[in-house]
């Protein structure tokens, strides 16, 4: 028998990395951060026992979102994204949104709990040259820097927010520029966060023909 998406990946573990472009009327990026905080409490006090983890990084115009959670989860925080891209212009926080990637069914949390850092400028030197690259390429060299940046936060925590925090300040090695950011948020060939709702609640057999099957080898689809 064929479960629908939904049904499949109830109680998997799944893992989402989205970028967006911050409003420059955004003036405290705290309140970004506040705004999910808040949406992770709301979400976890739907779903007892669904731990919600991940990190926010703000860089000075551009985010990074890393979330790990349930299938139920995952789409509240998408719906959000969306419904952010959507807001009056006189309370807009994101203006533009992308989904680099959202893995399925992982094995383990890369993070200890959900925290986010703004991050002062410059984040790091801007790299050059990534305009011509091919989007699955830099889809995938995003994804190894963020792995990397889990990885080592995961070796120095201790299961503190406030030495999290610090770590980040500690990294700049593995911290993605913002050129590589708006880079990503010009390839139209990502999917934005509404895209990604509709394609999931499609039906199997336009799933199936889509190019955005769950479980593809094509990260910068699904």
């Amino acid at each position: 028998m064929l479960l629908s998406p939904q049904d499949e990946m109830k109680f998997l573990l799944h893992r989402l990395v989205a970028i967006g472009s911050l409003s420059p009327g955004l003036a405290d990026k705290r309140e970004l951060g506040a705004h999910f905080e808040s949406l992770n409490q709301r979400v976890q006090r739907s779903h007892q026992g669904e731990e919600i983890t991940g990190l926010l990084l703000l860089y000075p115009s551009h985010m990074v979102h890393i979330v790990e959670c349930s299938s139920e989860a995952l789409i509240s925080v998408l719906q959000d994204l969306g419904e952010l891209l959507t807001r009056p212009s006189d309370s807009v926080m994101v203006v533009q949104a992308r989904i680099l990637v959202v893995s399925h069914d992982i094995p383990r949390r890369l993070f200890q709990q959900w925290t986010f850092k703004v991050l002062a400028p410059p984040a790091r030197s801007p790299a050059g040259g990534t305009e011509h690259e091919p989007t699955e390429k830099l889809v995938a060299d995003t994804l190894t820097q963020l792995m990397k940046l889990g990885s080592r936060l995961l070796e120095t925590l201790k299961g503190s927010e406030a030495a999290q925090e610090a770590s980040v300040d500690q990294m700049p090695e593995v911290m993605l520029s913002q050129e590589v950011l708006g880079q990503l948020l010009e390839r139209e060939d990502l999917l934005t966060p509404p895209q990604y709702l509709q394609t999931y609640h499609s039906p199997v057999d336009v799933l199936l023909d889509s190019g955005h099957v769950f479980g593809s080898n094509q990260p910068a689809t699904v």
